[in-house]
């Protein structure tokens, strides 16, 4: 299952994430369990997504 969320910090991916952009995110039970989203960015290279702390994005 996927969902959406907006980035609100981008400090140490300035290059792969766009503050105030909606992303779409995988589900990784694993990586939530740490705290992290998989989120598909804008290198896009990636079909699997990238973890990012969940602090950087907003519901």
């Amino acid at each position: 299952m996927s969902g959406f969320v907006v980035c609100i910090n981008n400090d140490n991916n300035p290059a792969s994430l766009i503050v105030g952009k909606v992303y779409r995110t995988l589900s990784d039970p694993a990586a939530e369990l740490h705290h992290m989203l998989r989120v598909i960015d804008e290198d896009r290279s990636e079909p699997d997504g990238y973890l990012y702390p969940v602090a950087m994005f907003a519901p």
